[in-house]
């Protein structure tokens, strides 16, 4: 989400620029006209915005799993890089020493402790860890999450991601995982005691 309006104020920028040479243009020789400097001068200054931003996580990676922390975390190991922290974007799952966060570890080491995967990187969180949409071969591993009802739905940073809101409701009506008990306590709610 912060990329999507980071890459749209770059971009309202950019236009604004250019809107501003052509007028310039206009006043100064009475026509608009777009010759190679100008394009050259806006991909500059565009160059120049995008390296004062954050740096912008890998669009992708793909390795084996050597840890599950917990249900919402776990190491990849890429071939030629250092051992990575993943957090799967979009859901939260319960502490593993919250009610339901052994099993919720166990699930996400079910599908994914020692396979191979893909990470779909979204973003890079504050503690350096990658968050990413995981897959093992076409299986979405975040949504199979909360489709079984291992995880919330993380609205507070995937609020796009109807797909996981989805699952979550279906999986809260069919009473699946931490919603049998109907006692489950949010993890960002259990932190915070």
């Amino acid at each position: 989400m912060t990329r999507r309006s980071r890459k749209t104020h770059s971009l309202l920028s950019i236009f604004t620029l250019l809107i501003g040479l052509s007028v310039f243009e206009y006043v100064e020789q009475g026509r608009v006209v777009w010759p190679s400097k100008l394009y050259y001068a806006a991909h500059d200054i565009y160059g120049q915005i995008q390296s004062q931003q954050a740096p912008a996580a890998e669009a992708g990676m793909a390795g084996w799993v050597s840890k599950v922390t917990d249900g919402d975390t776990f190491t990849l190991n890429a071939v030629g890089q250092a051992p990575r922290a993943v957090r799967l974007y979009g859901i939260d799952a319960p502490e593993r020493d919250q009610a339901y966060g052994e099993l919720a570890t166990t699930a996400l080491a079910a599908w994914i402790d020692g396979r191979e995967v893909r990470v779909a990187v979204e973003d890079v969180d504050i503690y350096g860890r990658l968050v990413g949409r995981v897959f093992v071969n076409d299986s979405n591993i975040n949504l199979a999450m909360v489709e079984q009802g291992h995880a919330w739905w993380y609205e507070q940073y995937a609020r796009d991601a109807f797909e996981l809101e989805l699952a979550e409701q279906q999986a809260r009506a069919a009473r699946r995982g931490l919603w049998a008990s109907g006692t489950a306590v949010e993890p960002w709610e259990w932190r915070r005691r």
